[in-house]
């Protein structure tokens, strides 16, 4: 970027201010949903959000894209745009996105979904931005920035989806992430595969794998009624379940570390409604992901070939209390409030780019959220999108001014005095002295006291007292002919002190 910008608009309003969401698009998106993110667990952080949704009647209205690409996710500021990846049903009623949220409340959270902008790219859903780990296999060979392959590979990516053969060799044939996983930060991994052919002693369909002994995995087998399956946990295989054609069709695989030592199996294949679920303990530490060849390394079976298909694979956060989405009814994106939010004046002058600027806004009141953006154009003229939202509240750091004017007069009854004194303002003599504003006063029968306001016991609370106004006091319970001095101080509601007020003397 170089050269100067021509001027700033510079808007501010008391709510969040919005445009039309276009984040990245060539153009503002026409519709969106509230979401409604219900968590009665404890407050999670970039955790890993189930969004079911009917994408299928929204193409059908001609709201959305046939390809869902204009789909976008924003937090609750309807700016902030979040990652997102849609893993299945595309134009159906239950089309499955999982959304990254950087923060969920125990409670309700808001987030919004986007649509309608015909000039939105090819789309943003993203698996590896979405979650801890995730790769769809969508180019034409293994990603080796995610997965160590060997130097015999048997792994390949065909048709968007990765393939896993083997071999026959004794060393080779198995594949491993880069990045490990430990059950302290408890985690789910989860897998979509299908099994064209199943090796008689078997192959690792999804787990994690340190050494031999050090792993735990699915190990589907063709040699059951007429599929079974095993899983090695560390050194030992056991046996799971008969589980009909369970492996032979696409179908779902799972493992769950909710803890250091604990760890659950789930296993489903929709179309045939075939589902298994096994629970274990299990201690996985810095393992990565392993694909392929036998956890135990068992040399004489390396020569039984399988092929198996793997669409996606992803790690995403575990929580206890699995947080619930409700979608709420469409409103239009609309224009925004950035043309009815309040716009500053003699904004600063755009300097070089790359140079810090800086701009003060007078005239806020105090105590109040107020939301600022602004945006830059050019001399063309071109204007940039919406930036960022700061927000703030102004505090007053103005005292008010200090009492000159207090005085003291012997009361109508024994043991009391009169006090007399002018009022200030909230800022020096502006501005009414309202709820939270208050006088203090200090009093002693001792010329050498200590005058200051942590000796001050006498509280007198204001509400609405204007500038100028007089005011009066009367303090009881003093000794009967006794002489006292008092000093006063005006507190305003930003507990701002004023200077320490003139001396009065009066004989009670």
């Amino acid at each position: 970027m170089t050269g100067t910008a021509a001027t700033y608009i510079i808007r501010y309003n008391t709510v969040p201010i919005n445009d039309v969401f276009s984040n990245s698009g060539g153009s503002g998106w026409s519709w969106r949903k509230e979401i409604t993110i219900t968590n009665g667990g404890s407050a999670l952080t970039d955790y890993q959000v189930l969004i079911v949704t009917d994408t299928a009647v929204l193409i059908s209205e001609e709201k959305m894209k046939n390809d869902c690409s204009d789909i976008r996710f924003t937090d609750s500021d309807g700016i902030t745009e979040l990652s997102f990846w849609i893993e299945s049903g595309t134009n159906t009623q239950t089309t499955r996105i999982w959304v990254k949220v950087p923060n969920v409340p125990s409670g309700a959270k808001t987030i919004y979904m986007y649509y309608g902008n015909p000039n939105s790219g090819t789309g943003s859903s993203n698996i590896g931005n979405t979650f801890i780990f995730g790769d769809e296999f969508d180019g034409t060979s293994i990603d080796t920035g995610k997965w160590n392959i060997g130097s015999d590979n048997t792994f390949s990516v065909t048709g968007g989806k990765l393939k896993g053969t083997n071999t026959g060799t004794v060393t080779t044939g198995r594949i491993k992430t880069i990045q490990t996983f430990s059950g302290s930060t408890p985690f789910i991994l989860e897998s979509y595969i299908m099994a064209v052919t199943i090796a008689n002693d078997t192959h690792v369909t999804l787990g994690l794998r340190a050494a031999t002994t050090d792993c735990f995995g699915i190990v589907p087998s063709p040699l059951g009624d007429p599929t079974k399956y095993w899983y090695r946990r560390n050194g030992t295989w056991v046996w799971a379940c008969n589980t009909g054609n369970l492996f032979y069709g696409w179908h779902t695989e799972r493992i769950t570390a909710s803890g250091s030592n604990n760890v659950e199996i789930y296993v489903n294949r929709s179309d045939t409604s075939e589902t298994d679920t096994r629970i274990d303990t299990n201690e996985i530490t810095n393992e990565p992901i392993t694909l392929g060849k036998r956890y135990d390394d068992a040399y004489l079976y390396n020569n039984e070939s399988y092929e198996c298909y793997w669409e996606w694979i992803y790690v995403r956060k575990y929580a206890s209390v699995v947080p619930t989405t409700v979608m709420g009814t469409e409103e239009s994106a609309g224009s925004g409030n950035w043309n009815n939010s309040i716009n500053v004046y003699n904004e600063p002058e755009p300097q070089e780019a790359g140079t810090s600027e800086s701009y003060t806004v007078t005239g806020l009141t105090r105590g109040t959220t107020y939301y600022f953006a602004l945006k830059t154009v050019d001399d063309r003229p071109n204007t940039s999108d919406i930036s960022n939202m700061p927000y703030t509240i102004p505090t007053d750091k103005v005292p008010p001014s200090q009492i000159t004017t207090i005085s003291a007069l012997t009361g109508t009854y024994p043991g009391e005095i009169n006090l007399t004194w002018t009022a200030p303002g909230n800022d020096i003599w502006e501005r009414t002295l309202g709820l939270g504003s208050k006088f203090i006063i200090q009093s002693s029968s001792w010329t050498e006291v200590v005058w200051s306001t942590t000796n001050a016991l006498i509280t007198i609370s204001t509400s609405n007292v204007p500038p100028l106004s007089i005011q009066n006091y009367i303090v009881t319970g003093l000794s009967e002919d006794v002489t006292y001095y008092f000093r006063i101080w005006t507190v305003d509601e930003w507990n701002n002190h004023s200077s320490i007020s003139n001396g009065a003397t009066a004989q009670a």
